[in-house]
């Protein structure tokens, strides 16, 4: 939310010790709240931002654990489980961090 930003953005310009590695959870909430609203580009800046400042602390180990959940490939497919026979049917398939996605469909034996 716009409110939730803006109160990370006033903290981090009021941490009176930007030198803290504890400044690093603060990325990893705003870089998690990127993630919850699906602006996953910003996320993963804020979290590159995060690593490279203090990348020992606790929270730069949570911001590599997020973006390797962000950047992680997925394929989640939904068919029904009752399809009449001769007739067609319809598949959904949503696919995540996947360049190229190869389909085989075979028609099965009487």
């Amino acid at each position: 939310s716009i409110l939730f930003d803006e109160g990370l953005y006033e903290l981090f310009r009021s941490s009176a010790i930007p030198n803290d590695p504890s400044i690093t959870e603060l990325y990893y909430l705003l870089a998690s709240n990127y993630n919850d609203n699906a602006k996953y580009v910003d996320a993963v800046a804020v979290i590159d931002s995060a690593i490279a400042l203090h990348p020992e602390s606790y929270g730069a180990v949570n911001c590599y654990n997020l973006k390797q959940r962000i950047l992680r490939p997925s394929i989640h497919m939904e068919i029904p489980s009752k399809m009449p026979s001769g007739r067609n049917a319809l598949a959904m398939v949503s696919v995540t961090n996947v360049d190229t996605l190869f389909f085989r469909i075979i028609d099965p034996v009487s």
